[in-house]
C-alpha cells in the first residue's frame, strides 16, 4: 500500500517538474485564449431566439365570441 501511495507522488511530483520547467508556454497559451475571446465576444453579433404559444381554453357549449372576456386584454 505505502509503495504504491509512494510511486503516486513520484509520478505526481514529476509531472509538476515538466509542467513548471514550461510554465512559459501555459502561461501564454492562457493570455492568448483570453485575447481571442475579447475580440471575438467584442465583435460577434448578438442573436437571440424568441418562441412563444398561446393556449386556448373553450368550455363546451359557450363559444369564443359569447365569452366576456373575449375582448379584454
Amino acid at each position: 500500500m505505502s509503495e504504491s501511495k509512494e510511486m503516486l507522488e513520484i509520478n505526481l511530483l514529476s509531472v509538476q517538474k515538466s509542467l513548471l520547467k514550461y510554465w512559459y508556454y501555459i502561461a501564454g497559451c492562457v493570455v492568448l485564449a483570453l485575447v481571442v475571446s475579447f475580440f471575438y465576444l467584442k465583435f460577434s453579433s448578438v442573436t437571440y431566439n424568441v418562441g412563444a404559444s398561446i393556449l386556448f381554453r373553450i368550455d363546451q357549449g359557450q363559444s369564443i365570441s359569447s365569452s366576456p372576456d373575449f375582448l379584454r386584454a
